[in-house]
């Protein structure tokens, strides 16, 4: 039988969000219920949109200001590269400022709210370490 750890189950997730400005109406919700249930929340976003336009620096400020426990981690762009390319780097490079000592990443766009009630309850469940 396998031991399951007492540890409280958000010790052990880092949070990762892929920020755009273009999401600004959400994202304050989805930083507050990240880290709710999260150890490490880190904010991903590129130095331009994904059509080339660049970034609203105005707005990551003042979300840095808001959030001071929030990792923030820039990338730059490059005319290069498909829209899709851009959002799965930003999860690359959201893994690689995750703490070595954390066991579970869980990935969000900004428009994505969790439901923290319903995640404690999967998290909580014994039979969740088994997955």
């Amino acid at each position: 039988n396998k031991i399951i750890s007492r540890t409280p189950y958000y010790v052990k997730i880092a949070s990762i969000i892929s920020y755009c400005s273009l999401d600004d109406r959400f994202i304050r919700l989805c930083i507050n219920q990240a880290l709710k249930v999260s150890s490490q929340v880190i904010l991903t976003h590129c130095t331009h949109l994904f059509d080339g336009e660049p970034e609203d620096t105005t707005t990551l400020k003042q979300l840095k200001k808001e959030y001071p426990t929030v990792d923030f981690v820039e990338f730059e762009w490059d005319s290069t590269h498909n829209p899709r390319y851009w959002h799965n780097l930003g999860r690359i490079k959201g893994q690689e400022a995750v703490r070595e000592e954390l066991g579970w990443i869980h990935f969000l766009d900004s428009d994505e709210i969790i439901d923290t009630k319903l995640f404690e309850a999967f998290l909580n469940d014994p039979h969740t370490n088994n997955y």
